[in-house]
């Protein structure tokens, strides 16, 4: 009656940390998964001397390796390529969330 209630005020209750933490490893997870199916990919393509990015991949240029754009996240032309690529993958999944609860605390 005092005052308005936590709970209503933002339509969020006091369990909002813990679901914001829970949501943070979501994301760690998924990106986490991602990273290792494109790690795989890479182990399978530089194996096979780049033929799946020879085969499957976008070509400046080349509109008929449009329809490729699906595959071309996964695939690399090399180890430094990957390795640059992967780096930003995993704080962006953390990085969103903490934003999201920056705004949403003040």
């Amino acid at each position: 009656m005092g005052g308005p209630d936590r709970t209503t005020r933002a339509g969020r209750g006091a369990a909002d940390p813990e679901r914001m933490i829970a949501e943070a490893r979501k994301a760690f997870f998924v990106m986490f998964a991602f990273l290792a199916i494109v790690w795989l990919v890479q182990l399978a393509n530089s194996a096979d001397h780049y033929a799946l990015s020879r085969d499957h991949g976008v070509v400046s240029g080349d509109l008929g390796t449009l329809p490729d754009i699906l595959s071309a996240p996964f695939l690399h032309w090399s180890w430094a390529h990957i390795e640059s690529n992967s780096g930003p993958l995993l704080p962006s999944a953390s990085s969103r969330r903490t934003a999201e609860w920056s705004a949403s605390s003040g």
